[in-house]
């Protein structure tokens, strides 16, 4: 009997590099203690987080995604400023913010979750917030005065980059921290 493989994925978009190398001299200039941060290699804009997956599940997403992903035309997105989950008085998500004109990733986003909740996957219960996350605090050691340390990043412009592909990535929990790879890729309508 063949035991099943389970994937721990998520639905992503990669972040190009001059925006990702923007954040990532951010993040190393803050001295903020008690977060983990992203490593650079890591940084992307979840769309959906799918958890602990069978092969046959990933099978049934690769065929959903490759189908409605090409219905939607590549986009614009920005990356301005820096805040926190819940709030910053009492952060736990340290996120880079997102900015959408038109809305055009909030309509890809849903229309992933209502075609993913139809096929049988749990919908989301938050409404998605884009955003992309940065830093995990762990212990509230150097938090003091964090609104205060991130005050001048609030509308800091990192960058503006064009989404033209959607990612299906595995990710592996290793003791030196997560890596994640592609399992497959879709493109956007150019």
């Amino acid at each position: 009997m063949r035991l099943a493989m389970k994937v721990r994925a998520f639905i992503a978009i990669n972040i190009d590099e001059t925006v990702r190398e923007n954040i990532s001299s951010t993040i190393s200039a803050l001295t903020i203690g008690g977060v983990k941060w992203v490593s650079a290699k890591n940084l992307h804009l979840t769309l959906k987080f799918m958890g602990n997956i069978s092969e046959d599940e990933v099978g049934k997403i690769t065929e959903i995604l490759s189908r409605i992903v090409p219905e939607h035309g590549c986009f614009e997105i920005g990356l301005k400023g820096i805040g926190a989950f819940p709030n910053e008085r009492r952060p736990k998500v340290i996120w880079a913010g997102i900015t959408d004109p038109g809305a055009v990733l909030n309509k890809l986003q849903d229309r992933i979750e209502d075609t993913l909740t139809d096929a049988g996957f749990g919908r989301e219960e938050r409404k998605f917030s884009p955003h992309m996350t940065i830093g995990r605090v762990r212990t509230p050691d150097g938090l003091t005065g964090f609104s205060l340390k991130i005050q001048h990043l609030k509308d800091k412009n990192f960058g503006n980059m064009v989404v033209n592909t959607v990612h299906l990535m595995k990710s592996e929990l290793l003791p030196a921290g997560p890596v994640y790879s592609a399992l497959k890729s879709y493109k956007l309508k150019t």
